[in-house]
């Protein structure tokens, strides 16, 4: 099973976490944990984006390296974008059998789920 944990720096991050490392997975499972520095959140400020995208990186490898800690295989990645359509993106591309995002009121990952529920081709699961 391929599971795509998109990650955002909002108060959810912790809760995905948590939820992905105390679950029963199938054995074999593979982890991506993913984050999509918002280049919408940057446009007046394109200077910050090279913050924000080390910022970015440093969560998903914090993901990764949190469920590698329980014994299962996961990797980071990072991309700069809009995260409505590149989570959607990365999943197909990648193959992904679920989707992981967390629920808060206002961040990218949130809105993504709100959007692309109703499309797609893999189940999506909001931890709360």
């Amino acid at each position: 099973m391929k599971v795509l944990v998109a990650v955002d720096n909002s108060s959810s991050f912790d809760t995905i976490l948590e939820a992905v490392v105390n679950r029963p997975w199938p054995p074999r499972t593979t982890f991506c944990v993913l984050n999509v520095v918002n280049l919408q959140r940057f446009e007046r400020l394109p200077a910050l984006i090279e913050d924000a995208s080390r910022e970015g990186e440093r969560l998903a490898q914090e993901g990764a390296k949190k469920i590698s800690g329980v014994g299962f295989e996961a990797f980071a990645t990072t991309s700069l974008g809009h995260p409505r359509s590149d989570i959607s993106c990365f999943a197909k591309e990648w193959g992904a059998d679920l989707i992981l995002v967390g629920s808060h009121r206002h961040g990218a990952v949130g809105r993504f789920l709100l959007e692309a529920s109703r499309k797609g081709s893999c189940a999506r699961l909001r931890v709360r």
